[in-house]
């Protein structure tokens, strides 16, 4: 008869304790990120990216397409435009920010490119399946594919809910493909240029973002200046 008596309160602290669970579950999914439209793209130098349209002082429009989907405490976001920081940014911080700013995605570092030929020559272009980097400690990768260059940048992140402060790791993988040879881009990045197209995103939250594991001061090659872009870019040879 205790047992039953209490029964309604036992209840109720379990019904409590399942709410509170699920109130602190981590964001989880996936997102993929497209160009704002009109004039969605990017441009980058050795030291700089610039998101494009531009969505206020120092920050870049991005949107959705699909299939994102990311269970976090507001429900599930599937669609929307948000806005990312141009780099450098000073400190490592608030990178991307989704869903009406509740889901924040931090940027802790890029990760080091593993290339076929090291750094680019401003001469000779790579062949087919070949890769390379403009120069030391960028994270850029370039894969010649003949007399167009896939280009391609990891970020790694945590993404924060700050609905209810939970976090996860997660890892996003940029991409673009330009119409131009490694040579032609290394030797446009070289010469203090720099180049613009449009991109595409995919950021995985969860296990799946906590897989790549960042190289040690990656993150600092868009804050170091110009300077010592430019000490590297000569140690190293123009090739």
């Amino acid at each position: 008869m205790k047992l039953l008596k209490h029964l309604p309160y036992l209840l109720a602290g379990f019904a409590f304790l399942g709410l509170s669970n699920q109130a602190v579950a981590s964001p989880i999914g996936t997102a993929n990120i497209t160009n704002c439209t009109p004039g969605g793209g990017f441009t980058f130098s050795a030291t700089t990216i610039n998101w494009l349209p531009p969505a206020g002082a120092g920050l870049g429009c991005i949107a959705t397409g699909l299939p994102t989907s990311i269970a976090y405490s507001g429900g599930t976001f599937t669609s929307g435009t948000g806005t990312i920081e141009d780099l450098p940014g000073g400190a490592p911080g608030t990178f991307m920010l989704l869903a009406g700013g509740v889901l924040d995605y931090s940027l802790s570092a890029f990760a080091a490119p593993a290339t076929t030929d090291g750094i680019c020559s401003t001469t000779v272009a790579l062949a087919t399946g070949h890769s390379c980097i403009a120069f030391a400690g960028s994270p850029f990768l370039f894969t010649s594919q003949g007399a167009t260059t896939a280009v391609s940048l990891d970020a790694l992140g945590i993404l924060t809910d700050t609905g209810n402060a939970s976090t996860s790791p997660y890892s996003g993988l940029f991409t673009t493909q330009l119409i131009a040879n490694t040579a032609a881009i290394a030797s446009t990045i070289d010469a203090g240029g720099s180049i613009t197209s449009t991109y595409s995103a995919t950021l995985a939250t969860g296990p799946a973002g906590s897989a790549s594991t960042p190289e040690p001061a990656t993150f600092a090659l868009l804050s170091t200046g110009v300077a010592l872009l430019g000490i590297g870019r000569k140690r190293f040879g123009k090739g």
